[in-house]
């Protein structure tokens, strides 16, 4: 079985609830409450996630969870983030994050149009085989992702194949 959750960010628990509704008393009230840390899913995180490890391997089922990055505001080596807590890193098989490096751009009718982007996989734990590589292929809107100019992007940029002005030199292929 796999289990994708669409976002971490968009749960929420029993703590914030309450909050969300004491706050909304006071407010009606014009009264002030007090501030949270937000620390109620990271809790959750930490408790929960460690009991589900053991079903998901007897199963052999996959659970992805995605979340939102955040500036993080503290004074770590780090400038990004995540809502959850250091359970979502803990307990993870793979951590990746996902960035984008940048807008494809084509001349179109005299303008320089966005037809896509460039996004960036950083694999940044990995139980699995320990590498931590990172990938970067395009997606286009209008078609999805280009994994076939990804791999020949790859191949040019570890030296497979050259590139001879638009022209790419496959000499490997013997073509």
């Amino acid at each position: 079985f796999i289990y994708i959750l669409d976002s971490m960010d968009a749960l929420t628990s029993d703590e914030e609830e309450a909050k969300f509704e004491k706050r909304k008393k006071a407010t009606r009230a014009q009264q002030e409450t007090t501030g949270s840390f937000g620390t109620s899913k990271a809790r959750r995180n930490s408790e929960g996630l460690r009991k589900i490890l053991k079903g998901l391997r007897s199963t052999d089922s996959i659970l992805i969870i995605l979340c939102q990055t955040r500036d993080d505001l503290g004074f770590g080596f780090s400038q990004k983030t995540r809502a959850g807590g250091r359970a979502l890193r803990f307990y993870a098989t793979i951590d990746v994050w996902a960035s984008t490096s940048g807008m494809i751009k084509k001349h179109i009718q005299g303008k320089d149009r966005s037809i896509g982007q460039r996004v960036v996989w950083k694999v940044k734990k990995n139980r699995i085989t320990g590498m931590l590589h990172e990938a970067q292929f395009d997606i286009y809107p209008s078609f999805g992702v280009d994994d076939l100019g990804s791999c020949v992007d790859y191949l040019v940029s570890e030296g497979w194949w050259k590139l001879t002005g638009q022209k790419i030199n496959a000499e490997v292929l013997k073509l």
